[in-house]
């Protein structure tokens, strides 16, 4: 009896993972087939790898910052003229603009 119910379980359980795979295979087929068919879809996977291309060829020699403060020393110090106004469009809370007031605290 035991080796009945043994051999029942072992084959029902191979017959469960061949259904399981045919489902993963029909998602996967659908899924190409979507992908493939999709223009929009396509133009979209165009879009990310003609931006990634332009990255690479205009971008790739340019400074790198890790936060604001980093790129408001590199910005003033860009700046060759002291004598002149800094100024910031766009004002929200002004957040920005006390920042970099407090990098140069004598200019105006």
């Amino acid at each position: 009896m035991i080796g009945r119910l043994e051999i029942w379980l072992r084959l029902t359980i191979e017959d469960i993972k061949f259904r399981i795979r045919e489902i993963i295979r029909r998602y996967i087929r659908k899924l190409i087939e979507i992908a493939i068919t999709d223009l929009d879809l396509m133009g979209s996977f165009n879009d990310i790898a003609s931006s990634a291309a332009f990255e690479r060829k205009y971008l790739s020699q340019a400074a790198h910052f890790k936060g604001r403060s980093q790129l408001f020393r590199y910005a003033l110090g860009q700046v060759g003229n002291d004598s002149g106004l800094f100024l910031e469009f766009g004002v929200y809370k002004g957040d920005s603009i006390n920042r970099l007031a407090a990098l140069r605290p004598g200019a105006r």
